[in-house]
């Protein structure tokens, strides 16, 4: 038998419960499953079971037609499904650790299609990157590894292995190597500290020196130049600022530079960890004439992390400025209250400024998107390995999630600013929710996108919490989380981007000098070209 979990659209009462174990083990029991449902009110999810050579596909279509009279409906894809082996020797079968990590690897492979809602609180969408990467025509009749050779390289390594090594470990590094196999240049696998860091980091709370970081060189060497400090971090109190560029990480009490460190990516890890423990570097620093040279050692905290900045433009004071430097679950809120203080300091004007955005949360853009379009206006369009489609609207929105009731979306919020005037800052990094946003703007003529062509990322991603399929099921106890990507989305015109990114109304570049000197976050606003072009368009 396999174990399907589906969220139900529309459940969330008791009475729809017990309708929904009134109404479906009749329809299960025709695909010879037991009938048993198993629901949750809180969760809005439903489980059961059904033999492995059922059709997932005509299942759902025979289950979605018993349940639409009713107001419900499974969302498609469904939920995490994992497959559960019944029978006497099964059951009664012990097996190795290897084993169970085979079968955990077995099942994520074998379920390429997720949900965009999961029943988990902590489950959502992220959007960041480049590419989507997904090796072509890989099915699971395709798969070279299964239980039984991982099972028996497991139990050569405990027979014959002089040092078996640390299992905990080898099973993470099992996991990542698989995921990291799949061609899917965003898939990844979180450890438990990995994952919780994760999410802290969707809700706004960070742990770590507090900057946001990009891949830079410096005389023909690695580095990592910093795009923006984040006020209130211990980066902002150790004095380090937009534009610095880190050229070296002491490790193990020896200070190596960053290709030393393997390159971008792995320095980049050196530079995270836990609250109170200390980050040492080496940043280079521009000056009038050259670079200066400082060595910093930053104690790590936890910090809440604002993803919008705010100001009145320096230039023309009717001009407010709104960066968004990511779409975390607290945008929409933030994103509200500086618009708001802007236009109460007599702003008629604005600039959206999403250069540099790598993305986020899809709950938070759409949003965000709310704010300006019409009830009933397209938001984007999203489709799944199989073809199947599915179109989001403007409408109000109420998560049952207390982690998403920060991205909710009222009557009143919907087109609240529909008749601002305003232009859209855009360049090479603004990635997958920025391009959408800034898609969103072009599509229905509301907004000037000024600045260089965007990254090109129209590809989703789905985060699972490995430790549960549902509100009742457990994977074995393994712990972390599995990011891959489940579908492509599109924007209200129906052109993807993906790949191509978008080309702004406006093509204009920052003087190569200006862009070593600074960071779109602190550049003055004589030297940005974009921002003055912004400003002239809107006169």
């Amino acid at each position: 038998m396999k174990k399907l979990v589906y969220t139900v659209q529309g459940f969330e009462r008791e009475e729809q419960r017990e309708l929904l174990c009134a109404l479906l083990p009749e329809v299960l029991r025709a695909y010879g499953s037991d009938g048993k449902v198993v629901s949750d009110v809180q969760s809005a999810s439903v489980a059961f079971g059904v033999p492995r050579n059922a059709s997932c596909q005509e299942l759902e279509q025979s289950v979605n037609a018993v349940l639409l009279p009713h107001g419900m409906e499974l969302l498609n894809p469904p939920g995490v499904r994992y497959y559960a082996y019944t029978g006497r020797k099964k059951k009664q079968r012990t097996v190795s650790a290897g084993t169970f990590v085979a079968a955990l690897i077995a099942a994520v492979s074998l379920t390429m299609v997720v949900t965009m809602l999961l029943t988990s609180v902590i489950s959502s969408i992220y959007w960041g990157g480049k590419g989507l990467g997904i090796l072509p025509g890989k099915n699971d009749a395709d798969l070279a590894i299964n239980d039984e050779t991982l099972s028996l390289v497991d139990q050569l390594i405990r027979d014959y292995a002089y040092d078996a090594g640390d299992k905990e470990a080898m099973m993470e590094e099992v996991i990542k190597a698989y995921v990291a196999a799949t061609g899917d240049i965003y898939a990844e696998y979180y450890t438990k500290e990995e994952f919780e860091m994760l999410q802290q980091e969707s809700q706004g709370k960070m742990e770590g020196i507090g900057i946001s970081v990009i891949t830079s060189s410096y005389q023909g060497a690695g580095a990592i130049k910093l795009i923006l400090v984040y006020p209130g971090s211990p980066a902002e109190t150790a004095g380090l600022r937009s534009g610095d560029m880190i050229v070296a990480l002491k490790v193990d009490g020896e200070m190596k530079s960053v290709d030393e460190l393997g390159g971008f990516t792995l320095a980049v890890n050196n530079l995270r960890g836990v609250s109170g423990t200390k980050a040492e570097f080496r940043i280079v620093r521009p000056t009038g004439d050259g670079y200066e040279q400082i060595d910093f050692s930053v104690t790590r905290t936890a910090f809440e992390a604002a993803s919008i900045i705010g100001k009145v433009s320096k230039t023309d004071p009717e001009v407010g400025i709104v960066t968004i430097l990511q779409f975390d679950l607290p945008t929409p809120e933030q994103f509200e209250a500086q618009v708001d203080a802007l236009l109460a300091k007599g702003c008629t004007k604005f600039v959206f400024d999403v250069r540099n955005n790598p993305g986020g949360d899809l709950e938070s853009i759409k949003a965000i998107q709310s704010y300006f379009l019409a009830e009933g206006d397209l938001l984007l369009s999203t489709k799944d390995k199989h073809g199947n489609e599915k179109k989001e609207y403007v409408a109000v929105v109420e998560h049952s999630s207390q982690v998403y009731k920060v991205c909710d979306v009222t009557k009143d919020e919907i087109g609240k600013y529909k008749d601002l005037t305003f232009c859209v800052l855009t360049n090479g990094n603004t990635a997958s929710a920025a391009e959408l946003f800034t898609a969103t703007m072009r599509d229905y003529e509301l907004g000037t996108i000024i600045g260089e062509t965007t990254y090109g990322k129209g590809c989703m991603q789905s985060i699972f919490d490995l430790s549960t399929v549902g509100p009742y099921y457990k994977l074995y106890g393994i712990e972390g989380g599995l990011k891959i990507t489940s579908k492509m989305y599109f924007p209200a015109c129906g052109e993807s981007y993906h790949d191509i990114g978008i080309t702004p109304h406006v093509v204009i570049e920052i003087p190569e000098d200006v862009a070593q000197m600074y960071s779109t976050y602190d550049m003055p606003e004589e030297l940005d070209t974009q921002l003055q072009a912004a400003l002239e368009q809107m006169k």
